[in-house]
């Protein structure tokens, strides 16, 4: 049984990036996920996705959500926010909640005043860390 299979045959769902009322995003989202083991029975499961913040964002926030069917209580999901056009990424720590669910809200554009301030522009690669219970049926190592 190959790491896609196990995923879904865990039934996690796929976590979708999308923004309040559909800031543009593209009609198919390509994803990878990675599983990587911390011992025999946790791993951590790595997905990167990719997001597009348009020139003319017409929407103040998006958000990064998910729901994990085998996470290993007490672990935050991380989330990794980085446009190659900044010179750091942006992380975030996400508390998930008692049946797997997490949401991370971020802006996508400040306006003080009427004046626009600041704003996401270009294209962004998230990246998200969750901690998983493996499936010990499954060989990973």
């Amino acid at each position: 049984m190959n790491k896609t299979s196990l995923l879904l045959g865990n039934g996690i769902i796929g976590i979708v990036i999308i923004s309040l009322f559909s800031i543009s995003f593209s009609d198919e989202q390509i994803s990878t996920t990675r599983i990587i083991p911390i011992d025999e029975t946790i791993a951590i499961e790595k997905t990167i996705m990719f997001f597009h913040a348009p020139e003319e964002p017409s929407h103040y926030w998006g958000y990064v959500e998910g729901k994990i069917a085998n996470h290993v209580p007490g672990f935050a999901v991380i989330i990794e926010m980085h446009n190659e056009k900044e010179s750091f990424p942006r992380y975030s720590q996400v508390d998930v909640n008692e049946d797997g669910y997490y949401e991370y809200k971020f802006r996508v554009k400040n306006v003080h005043d009427g004046e626009l301030v600041w704003k996401m522009e270009g294209d962004y690669r998230i990246t998200i860390f969750k901690v998983v219970h493996l499936d010990p049926r499954n060989n990973f190592v």
